[in-house]
């Protein structure tokens, strides 16, 4: 290698284009390869039933802890971690140290506006371009499902009926309290429905 040939090099990294050949650049390179399992440990945040969950029409599952050390069984496992919240993007440190400590940072932090949701993220490996990985996991994992406080009668009763079938899994609806905004949750029972609460 020339000396023009390293000082052009070097000025890739250090220069106008440092950002992108530096930070962006590499930082798409080693998430396209990656997928992450994103899991709130709160149930309980009124901003999560409207984004995730098409406001409350949808369901939340609830997993066993166990899932984490049954997901690090799988041969693509890569990491998982609680999620750091910041207001500064992390720092690509190539060369000063192991891959998976410039890999934590990046993986593991998101913006504080987030910090709500408590997640925990479980980060496997996989071939660039696919929407998502899927594999099977033991349905005794799954503890239970939150419906949402709109959620169809039709999804009411297949929830019932995998109660059915397995009395440990837990169906609960969210709803609120008349004197509070938190959020709450009952026991759905077979032949019962309550008036759900104006949330």
């Amino acid at each position: 290698m020339t000396a023009a040939q390293r000082d052009h090099g070097w000025e890739a990294l250090t220069g106008k284009q440092a950002d992108w050949n530096s930070g962006l650049v590499p930082r798409m390179t080693m998430l396209e390869h990656l997928y992450v399992l994103c899991l709130a440990q709160r149930w309980d945040i009124h901003l999560m039933w409207s984004h995730y969950t098409s406001a409350h029409h949808g369901f939340a599952i609830c997993y066993k802890r166990e899932i984490v050390t049954a997901l690090a069984t799988l041969p693509d496992y890569e990491m998982h971690g609680d999620v750091v919240y910041g207001d500064a993007v992390p720092d690509l440190r190539w060369f000063s140290g192991p891959p998976q400590d410039i890999m934590l940072p990046v993986l593991l932090t998101k913006s504080s506006d987030w910090a709500y949701e408590a997640e925990h993220r479980v980060v496997v490996t996989g071939p660039p371009g696919k929407e998502a990985l899927f594999h099977a996991i033991d349905p005794d994992l799954i503890a239970g499902v939150i419906l949402g406080a709109r959620v169809p009668e039709a999804l009411v009763g297949k929830a019932l009926a995998l109660r059915k079938a397995r009395p440990d899994f837990t169906v609960e609806e969210v709803g609120s309290a008349r004197d509070t905004y938190k959020l709450t949750t009952h026991r759905i029972e077979d032949n019962v429905r309550r008036m759900r609460e104006v949330l």
